[in-house]
């Protein structure tokens, strides 16, 4: 088994590009769908890429900043406004390697707060620790299945039932990205859990990942974790990488498989607009 190497600013920087990517393709993916329905559009201000969807302003997900830098701050104002003349409130994503002191202070004179930390996990491809045996089986799930995968992650993920039609015509795009593979777990042949593959680069991020809530606890994200980085690996992928809320199941998941802390990130609001 193989250690993670260790930690520098350009790998972290390189881990969270898999991620932003797949935010951004996707955010593209749904823009580009006929009449742009939810007026979404993505904007890059420096190294910053900002994205916005009008109509659905209450989630933080489609209407966030990711690669925001130091020398991007004094564009904040211009950033702010892009989200604030709609009465959007803008999420930002930092991580340790952007966020300095200065940007803090600026961040912090625009009425931009810290809401909380989310985790990036990493390995080495070569540091799987095979799962326990299981009974489920894993297979990839085909683009004529969409529908089916969306529900599970949207029932796995508690989503709202006013959000389910608008977020089905986005997820279809956003699962159908180049580079994005799907697959479920099935339990006595019903898919019980999904989880999805991005392939960027070096990097392989393990994403989207959600269990129907009655089908817990019976190792279905362990086998979707194997199946996934096994394909990585077949791949080529040097690294897997995760975002995770912090402390939680998932993280946990991830660390029996072999993965470890890269670091802490920050999910920052924009309390200028009230609430």
């Amino acid at each position: 088994m193989s250690s993670p190497p260790t930690l520098s600013i350009a790998l972290s920087r390189q881990l969270s590009a898999a991620h932003e990517a797949l935010h951004v393709e996707g955010m593209r993916a749904a823009e580009a769908l006929a009449g742009n329905p939810f007026e979404i559009e993505v904007r890059r201000f420096g190294r910053a890429t900002a994205s916005i969807a009008r109509k659905v302003p209450l989630v933080e997900w489609y209407n966030r900043v990711v690669g925001l830098e130091q020398q991007d701050a004094r564009q904040l104002r211009d950033m702010l406004a892009f989200y604030r003349t709609h009465g959007v409130r803008a999420r930002f994503e930092i991580g340790p390697a952007e966020l300095t002191s200065a940007l803090a202070v600026a961040l912090a004179a625009e009425r931009i707060g810290l809401e909380r930390f989310e985790t990036t996990l990493y390995a080495p491809i070569e540091a799987r620790i095979s799962p326990p045996p299981s009974t489920l089986e894993v297979r990839a799930s085909p683009l004529d299945e969409l529908d089916r995968y969306f529900e599970i992650w949207a029932r796995g993920f508690g989503l709202p039932d006013f959000l389910w039609e608008d977020e089905r015509r986005i997820r279809r795009a956003w699962f159908a990205v180049p580079g994005f593979r799907r697959y479920v777990a099935l339990d006595a042949g019903e898919p019980v859990a999904c989880a999805g593959l991005y392939l960027h680069g070096d990097v392989a991020y393990l994403c989207m990942s959600a269990t129907l809530p009655e089908s817990r606890g019976r190792g279905a994200q362990s086998a979707l974790i194997a199946r996934r980085w096994r394909e990585a690996a077949e791949h080529g992928s040097r690294f897997v990488v995760t975002q995770t809320a912090y402390g939680g199941t998932s993280q946990n998941n991830m660390e029996r498989a072999g993965m470890r802390l890269a670091h802490n990130f920050g999910i920052w609001l924009d309390y200028g607009l009230p609430f």
